[in-house]
């Protein structure tokens, strides 16, 4: 059997492989058989490195408790689901554990988006996520954005405004995740119809720049409503801890919601989104390879650490913590241990 197999590849990746010719169980090589193979392209698990997860790279990778002896460039590979590892956002607040052999899933879905009528589930799992990879120590801004009692109903007219608005915001150079809600009216002409507002958090601009800017370029953006539209269309909020964003988030941006009927409205479009991405101060990820053993003890420690009984086989396990770090040096400890055994 050739060295180049997928049956050697198979136990690089800590898999338990058996030879269907012979019967015989795979053993795992020793240390310098398994150095000697990572030189020719196969991986040997254990590597740390830096994933592209929007912020700078190497920030992080350097810090104590993590050998640097395991830094490697494998982070595009692994990224890809393609090994067992751990994600840590650095700095920020999530950690990610996958692993693979028999607990892969495929992909399911797909294909083109029906329309969006709701806010759903998955949607506010993956904003709450995202908001999960963002620097704790970088404290944006909080705008809201409203209508006056006399406004459009069409919700391509909302996504025109917003378009609009998103374009300021980018040639200003700020940066800023969106949330849209929505309110129904008890007074004016439009009583009892929904009408749609927006929760902003934004980062690189100051209160001052915000306070003075925002309020006209809203009123602009809307085609200018009214009068009373340009005095009371914004608010704008400064947060002073992290805690204070992860309750606006909790409060006004990640809740769920019932909408009534919309009379008219086929398609409310999305929910929420990121204007000019590169502004946000994004947390480090790093990502370590491991294998599925070491995983699967790092799984253990989280159901523990939040309460969560996991249902079949499940492919990854992700949770929000106030120490991402700390799960690496875990992660690196248990994957010394099997290593020296």
């Amino acid at each position: 059997m050739s060295e180049y197999s997928i049956l050697n590849a198979g136990v690089q990746l800590g898999a338990r492989v058996v030879d269907l010719d012979t019967g015989e169980l795979l053993a795992r090589p020793g240390r310098e058989e398994a150095r000697a193979l990572a030189g020719r392209g196969f991986p040997s698990g254990g590597h740390a490195s830096a994933s592209a997860g929007g912020g700078p790279s190497g920030a992080g990778a350097g810090a104590g408790g993590l050998s640097t002896a395991h830094i490697s460039t494998q982070g595009d590979k692994v990224a890809m689901g393609k090994e067992a590892a751990v994600h840590a956002w650095v700095g920020g607040s999530l950690v990610k554990a996958q692993r693979t052999g028999p607990y892969s899933l495929a992909q399911c879905g797909g294909g083109k988006r029906g329309k969006v009528k709701s806010f759903s589930r998955g949607s506010r799992r993956r904003l709450q996520r995202l908001m999960a990879t963002i620097e704790r120590d970088k404290l944006p801004i909080f705008v809201t954005l409203t209508y006056p009692d006399e406004f459009p109903g069409s919700a391509q007219t909302w996504a025109v405004h917003l378009e609009r608005f998103r374009s300021r915001l980018k040639r200003k150079g700020w940066g800023c995740i969106w949330r849209r809600e929505f309110q129904t009216r008890k007074s004016g002409t439009n009583v009892g119809k929904v009408a749609p507002h927006y929760h902003l958090l934004v980062w690189g601009a100051s209160y001052k720049e915000l306070k003075t800017y925002l309020a006209r370029a809203w009123w602009e953006c809307c085609d200018r409503i009214c009068p009373e539209h340009l005095a009371a269309g914004t608010r704008v909020e400064v947060i002073r801890t992290w805690g204070g964003v992860a309750g606006y988030v909790s409060k006004y941006m990640a809740k769920t919601e019932v909408l009534p009927g919309l009379d008219g409205v086929e398609s409310l479009g999305r929910f929420w989104g990121v204007i000019n991405r590169d502004a946000i101060p994004w947390a480090e990820c790093i990502v370590m390879t491991l294998t599925d053993k070491v995983v699967n003890t790092l799984f253990r420690y989280m159901r523990r650490a939040t309460g969560i009984r996991l249902r079949g086989s499940c492919p990854s396990f992700t949770i929000f913590t106030g120490d991402p770090w700390r799960w690496l040096c875990v992660a690196e400890q248990h994957w010394e241990g099997e290593n020296l055994s």
